[in-house]
């Protein structure tokens, strides 16, 4: 037996383990199928092989706590159930993933949407829909339970789970530690930043120093400060939800929603249908042009929508929905050929970028070159000269997936914008 398949005598096969006899169907005096056995165990084999392939966070559970500071400030607590896929048995895990006012709070829904869109974050039942992901938490964060005062208490120490980690074996190992004790005395607790550098336990109030705590924890995967689920336990007792603590309700308004469109740079060719790399151009309006191998929302709600939704709250989802609108990047219209794209050599600091720069250069022979360190020039003369050298010698000086630093692209009015 392997893989939860038995082996039946006279050939019955199931995938529950051992059955009863005469369960099922049995042929007298009929041996087993070596040959079926095999195709059973291979099979047992590749489910389990792709289930567990690709790493995804599970996520089962979100929950929302807050309390007001005694300075007037209302503070979140951001707790999720989860499991990571590929790692067994599944045994979920309750950790503060967020802390902080609401601004820093939505960034981190906005970033989680993002992990949901690129398949990082799933549910048990399959894929997450970042939209619903979005609305999911407002609806929590509407009516999130109310915390009485706790105790949280700092230890600066080498231990897993420390508070305030040191990290002996790096070059900065006292980073976390000179942190927590900049911000005590940035909050007026100087007092205790002899014991914290002691490696003595410090303890602190929740409405008190809930500003000082926000200081030097953030959330998971972001900034210089400290992952949250060091300092935050999820609480055994709150007084239920209380609307009081919810943040502003969002508005969202469609006519503040900026100008976006997405173009193809080139024609899809054999290589570019086979390997998915025809390049694209995500314009938004009042953000830097963005070049990617696939339009895909991850990317874009990384980049964009957190902005978005910190300048105008509500539009996540809608800036979410337009860009769907913008559909696919096979369908997109061929970039006009008088879009100026001006690239500065001074930012290309790859080797990769700087032999592609190297190459325009000499493929455009100088035009548009109005000194060696920045090049102006076309899309038009870029696809004249790559007609000249084969397709993959030739690309545009801009790692794809990321904000073109030494790229710019200009795209003639005429072209439209959604």
């Amino acid at each position: 037996m392997d893989g939860g398949f038995a082996v039946l005598p006279g050939g019955c096969y199931t995938p529950h383990g051992p059955a009863r006899m005469g369960a099922l169907p049995r042929r007298r005096n009929a041996a087993p199928s070596a040959i079926a056995a095999l195709s059973i165990e291979r099979a047992a084999f590749r489910g389990r092989y792709e289930e567990s392939s690709m790493g995804a966070t599970v996520l089962c559970k979100k929950r929302v706590c807050a309390f007001r500071t005694t300075a007037g400030t209302v503070m979140y607590l951001l707790f999720e159930s989860s499991y990571e896929r590929n790692v067994y048995p599944h045994d979920l895990s309750v950790s503060c993933v967020a802390y902080g006012p609401i601004a820093r709070i939505m960034d981190w829904i906005i970033r989680s949407a993002a992990s949901a869109a690129g398949g990082m974050l799933r549910s048990p039942r399959g894929e997450i829909d970042p939209i619903l992901h979005l609305k999911s938490y407002r609806r929590a964060l509407a009516a999130p339970e109310w915390l009485d005062d706790f105790k949280v208490t700092l230890r600066a120490s080498t231990e897993f789970k420390a508070s305030i980690p040191l990290y002996l074996d790096e070059e900065d190992s006292y980073r976390n530690l000179d942190l927590a004790a900049r911000e005590f005395a940035n909050h007026g607790r100087g007092d205790l930043v002899a014991a914290l550098q002691a490696g003595q336990p410090v303890e602190l109030e929740a409405y008190r120093d809930g500003e000082l705590l926000a200081a030097i924890y953030d959330d998971c995967g972001s900034g210089s400060l400290i992952a949250p689920w060091r300092a935050f336990s999820p609480p055994w007792f709150t007084r239920g939800p209380d609307r009081t603590l919810a943040p502003p309700k969002a508005k969202p308004d469609p006519t503040t929603l900026p100008g976006m469109q997405l173009y193809r740079l080139d024609e899809p060719t054999e290589l570019t249908r086979q390997y998915h790399h025809s390049v694209n151009l995500v314009l938004v309006d009042g953000f830097e042009p963005r070049f990617d191998y696939l339009a895909t929302e991850g990317p874009f709600i990384n980049s964009v929508v957190g902005r978005l939704e910190a300048q105008h709250p509500g539009q996540a989802e809608l800036a979410i929905e337009r860009f769907r609108g913008l559909g696919s990047f096979e369908d997109a219209p061929l970039a006009p050929g008088n879009t100026v794209f001006k690239i500065d050599r001074n930012k290309v600091v790859t080797t990769w970028q700087k032999e592609t720069y190297e190459k325009l250069c000499t493929l455009l022979k100088g035009r548009f070159t109005a000194s060696y360190d920045l090049m102006m020039t076309t899309l038009q003369d870029v696809r004249i000269a790559e007609s000249t050298a084969e397709r993959d010698n030739l690309r545009i000086p801009v790692k794809p997936g990321h904000d073109s630093g030494s790229c710019r692209a200009t795209v003639p009015e005429h072209a439209g914008r959604g």
